[in-house]
């Protein structure tokens, strides 16, 4: 596995450093927030049940030398169940003078292929290994004048309504539309719903963005926030539930078409034709 790993980083990192193997004190060992996450306490305590040396493995760790830190790039769960077991010590494969980029680069390549990393989490290494489409995204939602959180606190029941999680939406439209469909999906949902989080759920994204490119160059988003203020997101986040049992197509979809007849709705002109 070690040499394998160190053949992955070399070919999609374009280096040539091997890790070395090292055993290393658990207790000189830690998590660089900025692109990993904190080891969750229920799944730590779990694998401490039946722990044993082998399970542990090797532990991914890069040693930023100029501060002799060892960060972990892969291995968190196992490392704090190895402590809650007891153990002092771990065989590491330590990587010497990689930028915080090539770690959380690293740190995508050892998640990349597990169930376990939400979407969330992937972005939010991605940005700090500063791929580009993951920097458009993020200046798109800034100017629009949303953020996405940078952990977990304050993505449930307490979101605000301009922080945005749903970054698989996000990218979906970004890939579609480009920055601009981005800012101007964002813009038009936070104007017409600016105190509902529904608005800027992963569906209303897709779903509006889904109009907007139908739609863009017929329309202004005044008008259309002027219609569509007069419903709750969550409307139409039903009527596109009850419409799935009758008709074919994605929930996007359906909500773009309850969004084309909204607008529509009261008018004898200027009525958008049904592009769907």
């Amino acid at each position: 596995m070690v040499v394998e790993m160190d053949r992955t980083v070399s070919n999609e990192l374009g280096t040539s450093r091997i890790g070395q193997l090292r055993v290393l004190p658990l207790n000189r060992l830690e998590i660089d927030l900025s692109y990993g996450r904190s080891p969750n306490e229920l799944k730590v305590k779990t694998m401490a049940r039946d722990f044993s040396e082998a399970a542990g493995g090797v532990l991914m760790v890069s040693h930023r030398y100029s501060l002799d830190r060892y960060v972990l790039m892969d291995g968190g769960h196992r490392c704090a169940a190895m402590r809650l077991s007891g153990y002092t010590e771990a065989l590491c494969q330590v990587y010497e003078y990689l930028t915080i980029e090539a770690e959380a680069a690293i740190w995508v390549l050892c998640n990349r292929a597990r169930k376990n990393p939400s979407a969330l989490e992937m972005f939010k290494a991605a940005l700090v290994e500063k791929q580009p489409q993951a920097i458009a995204i993020n200046e798109a939602v800034q100017e629009a004048g949303c953020i996405i959180p940078t952990g977990l606190s304050g993505v449930g029941s307490t979101r605000a309504p301009n922080v945005i999680a749903a970054v698989g939406a996000l990218e979906a439209v970004y890939r579609s539309g480009g920055p601009a469909s981005v800012t101007d999906t964002l813009i038009l949902l936070l104007t017409t719903w600016p105190d509902d989080r529904d608005a800027t759920m992963g569906t209303m994204i897709s779903g509006m963005a889904t109009f907007l490119s139908k739609y863009r160059d017929d329309i202004t988003l005044q008008a259309v926030g002027h219609k569509l203020r007069l419903y709750r997101p969550a409307q139409l986040l039903m009527d596109a539930g009850v419409q799935a049992r009758t008709y074919k197509g994605s929930a996007k979809t359906l909500i773009a078409k309850i969004i084309l007849n909204l607008y529509n709705s009261g008018r004898r002109s200027q009525r958008l034709l049904d592009k769907f």
